[in-house]
């Protein structure tokens, strides 16, 4: 009796901070979406059950794998949609494939991360590290399947594609998701966020046409569970960008 009046004192402690934490923070903040979505993983197990409040679940069973690098999320998420298709390749050999922009960052001066990785993959984000963009991943990702930059994208083209087998690395931050800008040494302003962030999307919740939310393998924290709004609201910060990865070979184009 004493070990359960003890145990009952520690749950309904955690319920308070739970609850002050989320209104200390703010539901739509990030930061609480991460630790909201891993509570509801851990406890919850939504996405093994077959259905959510009724709702069907459409899930890749995409094999995890955690970023090796303080900045490789962009790379530990390509590493994740190239292993759903039976592509079995390290962060090593697809990081040798990216290309890294070693401008330092100075006065407001740094990398075009539209281009190449900005600072050192193993750095701190924003200040010796940032990390790089769609179109460079999805160069990378041509070396083994076909591969296309999702722009402005909506949750029913992420719907869609996973129902058609097609995993979606997806833009958006972790943390407060603080605007950062700088220039290039060739003159072109950067609009960046702090903590930019690359997942993985695996799954919807409900009708393709209209999904309730989504399944998302983070490269750090595992497989999360996002409502649309809230997916839409961090995938906003970079206006829907993504990389979504065929089962097809790349294309090839032969010389004439």
């Amino acid at each position: 009796m004493k070990n359960w009046k003890k145990n009952k004192k520690a749950v309904l402690g955690a319920i308070v901070i739970i609850a002050i934490f989320f209104v200390w923070f703010g539901a739509r903040t990030p930061l609480a979406i991460y630790e909201w979505g891993k509570f509801k993983a851990k406890y919850f197990n939504k996405f093994n059950k077959g259905a959510v409040a009724g709702l069907s679940i459409t899930k890749l069973p995409v094999p995890y794998h955690r970023q090796e690098h303080s900045l490789s999320c962009e790379i530990a998420s390509l590493k994740m949609a190239l292993g759903y298709h039976g592509i079995s390749v390290s962060e090593s050999d697809l990081i040798g494939f990216l290309p890294f922009d070693a401008t330092p960052k100075s006065k407001g001066v740094w990398g075009d991360p539209y281009k190449a990785f900005v600072g050192d993959i193993n750095g701190k984000m924003g200040i010796t590290g940032y990390g790089v963009y769609w179109e460079p991943i999805a160069q990378v990702g041509r070396v083994w399947k076909k591969t296309e930059v999702l722009e402005n994208g909506t949750p029913q083209d992420l719907a869609e594609h996973i129902s058609e087998g097609q995993p979606i690395i997806i833009w958006g931050y972790y943390g407060r998701g603080k605007k950062l800008s700088w220039t290039t040494p060739e003159g072109k302003r950067i609009e960046a966020i702090n903590g930019e962030h690359a997942r993985v999307v695996t799954g919807f919740v409900g009708d393709k046409t209209n999904p309730e939310g989504f399944v998302v393998l983070d490269p750090i924290y595992g497989e999360l569970f996002w409502t649309t709004k809230e997916l839409l609201n961090n995938w906003g910060a970079f206006n829907n960008h993504g990389v979504v990865v065929y089962a097809e070979d790349p294309v090839t184009i032969s010389a004439e």
